[in-house]
């Protein structure tokens, strides 16, 4: 896995010392639409101490993206999903257009929650990115495209120092990897987060979601039945009629002042139950990260055992070799020179193999350049050569009787041998066995002890590899360890103070919905009063219809 002290990249710039103090404030009050020839997108106006930074939305994604990839343990705030913001558009969603903007003051107050807690945090706000990022005069595209950025590995890439070894895709770990002896840290760290998961995203974020839907549904109800006493106040006449119509706009008050509690209760409240969620599932993320780099841990350590059982069973059998040897060197006191003699010749052959199959190919070469530039012959000097009258040797083996006067007679027995053994070499099929015969002398182990000892030299070179690897991966996980449980101190301090903000919202909020109601239908109450009573109401009725 990749290590964050390497990715972290502190820095001195302008903007270092105002954030690093603490005192700046973000601030995103504006939105403004952009239509290029191929599409329209917004863009969010960021303030800090009195400068204007413009970025879109996607902008945002993939800074946070970068801060992912540099600090893969640490708890990156939440930003706003593309879609999930509409989900809490329950009231006035009768066009697109107010849906859309709707969705963008809503985006506006998350990214600004976004970029403060940056600032806010003891790790992120020095990161030079992050400065880049607030700098007006950066384009941030043409920034994701020089390196460093654009460097950037995930963080469940391989490290340098792993994937140095050779064949070392075998120590990365695959998501389902079971860890053999699991950290007790870890095991109480994703027992913690897997409650808390279950907590707030099967129940609590359920909960409230339906309850925001039953206002926007119960809000809907009182208009229409504020339409429909209205519609029956136009039938009435006397006292009847004007009560039925302030009922009627009595229901029209209770639908807007419902509606203007979800539209409350969405920004302090449902929002914030959102970012919890999506905190919960970066803790998750980064839980995973500390888990893959137990289980590369875990890989390297079974890796270096093996290594390591292999090099001691190869220097085993090394000494017993070199025992047997000096033993059949001691019994053998008379033939001890031409042991050691033979010893020195193949000990001299197993080191200069390599000269020796270059030399042995060289000539072989050689033979073989013979055979294919010149003809059979041209190779054979002796047969070819002229005789005394005027004719060659060919020319006489050309009119010799096949049973007794095969070759010339002056042509000598050595010619005789190298004419037969160059015209064996010379046919095409031979001559390929003849390369792939030398071909396979060079892969083969004509010495099983020169071969055992570059076994060894390789071992030892894979395993002082694997146990740097080890060194480091352990430095990892402490720092990884050490982020994550800083990270949920500091989340549950976080959350205990916005749960307690999100409870006072959520009572204050309803208590002035309930008081505001009921001031409203108090007065419509009074108004009720003053009507005449029922039987009166019925004779003048009756009244009227015997008059019709």
């Amino acid at each position: 896995m990749i290590s964050e002290s390497a990715a972290a990249s502190f820095c001195n710039c302008d903007l270092a010392p105002r954030l690093a103090s603490g005192q700046s404030r973000v601030c995103i009050q504006q939105a403004e639409q952009k239509t290029t020839d191929k599409q329209t997108f917004w863009l969010y106006l960021i303030e800090l101490d009195g400068v204007v930074i413009k970025r879109r939305y996607s902008e945002f994604e993939s800074f946070r993206s970068v801060l992912v990839k540099l600090y893969p343990s640490i708890f990156v705030p939440p930003i706003p999903g593309k879609h999930s913001l509409s989900d809490y558009a329950h009231v006035n969603s009768h066009s697109r257009h107010k849906d859309e903007l709707a969705m963008i003051e809503k985006r506006k107050r998350m990214l600004e929650r976004f970029l403060q807690r940056i600032l806010d945090h003891p790790v992120l706000s020095r990161e030079h990115v992050i400065h880049q990022f607030l700098q007006p005069h950066i384009l941030w595209p043409d920034l994701l495209a020089k390196p460093p950025l654009s460097t950037l590995k995930s963080p469940f890439a391989m490290d340098s120092v792993i994937s140095s070894i050779p064949g070392s895709s075998y120590l990365l770990p695959s998501r389902s990897y079971t860890l053999k002896h699991p950290d007790p840290a870890y095991t109480q760290c994703e027992t913690l987060l897997d409650r808390q998961l279950y907590q707030t995203g099967s129940r609590w974020d359920h909960a409230q979601k339906k309850l925001l839907r039953r206002l926007g549904d119960l809000a809907n109800d009182h208009a229409d039945l504020g339409a429909a006493y209205n519609g029956l106040s136009l039938d009435e006449s006397g006292s009847l009629a004007p009560s039925m119509e302030q009922l009627g706009f009595q229901h029209d008050d209770t639908c807007l002042a419902i509606r203007d509690l979800v539209t409350q209760l969405e920004r302090d409240f449902a929002e914030h139950v959102q970012e919890y969620v999506q905190y919960i599932d970066i803790a998750k993320s980064s839980i995973q990260y500390w888990y893959m780099t137990l289980a590369q841990l875990e890989m390297i350590g079974d890796a270096l055992i093996n290594k390591q059982t292999t090099l001691h069973t190869l220097i085993k059998t090394e000494d017993q070799a070199e025992r047997l040897q000096q033993q059949q060197t001691d019994l053998s006191p008379s033939s001890s020179t031409a042991t050691a003699t033979t010893t020195a010749t193949a000990t001299s052959m197993s080191r200069e193999n390599d000269t020796d199959d270059t030399t042995q190919h060289a000539s072989y070469d050689n033979d073989d350049i013979d055979i294919d530039t010149r003809s059979i012959e041209d190779g054979f000097f002796a047969i070819d050569a002229p005789t005394s009258n005027g004719s060659t040797a060919l020319d006489a083996l050309d009119n010799a009787t096949d049973s007794q006067e095969q070759y010339p007679p002056q042509v000598t027995a050595s010619a005789i041998r190298a004419s037969r053994s160059r015209s064996k070499k010379w046919t095409s099929p031979r001559k390929l066995l003849h390369a792939v015969s030398y071909t396979l002398h060079g892969m083969m182990d004509i010495d099983p002890g020169l071969t055992r000892r570059n076994q060894i030299g390789k071992l030892k070179e894979e395993i002082h590899q694997l146990e740097m690897a080890k060194a480091k991966t352990q430095q990892n996980i402490k720092q990884i360890q050490a982020n994550i449980q800083s990270e949920l101190a500091r989340f549950e301090k976080l959350k205990a103070v916005e749960l307690k903000n999100m409870m006072i919202a959520f009572a204050k909020l309803h208590l002035s919905y309930c008081e505001k109601n009921m001031d409203h239908w108090t007065k419509n109450k009074k108004l009720l009063d003053q009507l005449p009573d029922n039987s009166s109401l019925i004779s003048a009725a009756q009244h009227r219809n015997g008059m019709s």
